[in-house]
C-alpha cells in the first residue's frame, strides 16, 4: 500500500514496503518512459503492478503527470515548498514513470540545485537527454537492460549503472565489482552513499 502527501496538484509518496519511509514522487509507467523499453510490458514493468492493483496509485501518479506536463511552474513550486517543510535526507525519483523529455528533467535539476542537503536517486533509461548539469546530490543510475541502447560515453564517465539480473538469462556484460541490491531500502541506503554499479535480480 502507498500513502500520499498532496500539494497543490502533485502527490508525494510517503514511502511502501521495499523503500520504507522514503519519500518519493513518481509518474504512469511505460507512458512516460522512452519508447521501446524492454521492461516496458505487463509481466517485466513492476511499477505496474502498484498502478493496477491500487486506484490512489493511478489516480495520484497519472495527477503528477498532468501537473508537470500542463503546469510545470506551479508542480515545481509545489515540490519546492514540501521539500522546504520536510527537509528530507533522501528523496527517490520514479518509482513508476521515468524524465519524459528535457525540460522535465532540467526541472529536477534545479530543484536538486535548491536543496543540496537531500540526496535524489533516480533510475533511468533516458540516455537521449542532456545530464551534463546534473548536481552532485542528484544520484543518477543508468538502469542497463539486455537489449537496451548503450549510455554515452560522457555519461559512462560520470553516472553508475544499474543493472537487471535474470537468472535464466544473465546479462555478459554485468561487472565483477556490481555490488548486489538486498532488497529493501529501509536499513541499506547504499544507492545513495556507494556510487558503484548496482545489480538487482528481476522482480
Amino acid at each position: 500500500m502507498t500513502d500520499f502527501c498532496t500539494v497543490g496538484r502533485i502527490h508525494i509518496s510517503t514511502g511502501n514496503s521495499k523503500l520504507g519511509k522514503l519519500p518519493n514522487f513518481s509518474l504512469p509507467p511505460i507512458r512516460t518512459c522512452p519508447p521501446g523499453v524492454p521492461c516496458g510490458v505487463p509481466k517485466q514493468c513492476y511499477a505496474l503492478n502498484a498502478w493496477k492493483m491500487y486506484a490512489n496509485v493511478r489516480t495520484c501518479w497519472t495527477e503528477n503527470f498532468d501537473a508537470v506536463t500542463y503546469a510545470p511552474q506551479e508542480a515545481e513550486q509545489s515540490l519546492r515548498a514540501w521539500l522546504w517543510e520536510k527537509q528530507p535526507e533522501y528523496f527517490r525519483l520514479h518509482v513508476g514513470g521515468d524524465f519524459f523529455d528535457q525540460g522535465y528533467f532540467d526541472m529536477w535539476v534545479r530543484i536538486c540545485q535548491a536543496f543540496p542537503k537531500t540526496r535524489f536517486l533516480v533510475f533511468t533509461k533516458a540516455f537521449e537527454l542532456d545530464m551534463a548539469r546534473a548536481p552532485e546530490n542528484m544520484w543518477i543510475y543508468l538502469s542497463m537492460w539486455p537489449g537496451w541502447r548503450e549510455p554515452s560515453d560522457e555519461q559512462l564517465e560520470r553516472f553508475a549503472r544499474a543493472w537487471m539480473l535474470d537468472e535464466k538469462n544473465p546479462d555478459p556484460r554485468i561487472p565483477e565489482f556490481a555490488g548486489a541490491c538486498p532488497g529493501s531500502c529501509t536499513n541499506c541506503k547504499e544507492c545513495w552513499s556507494t556510487y558503484v554499479d548496482k545489480v538487482f535480480h528481476k522482480h
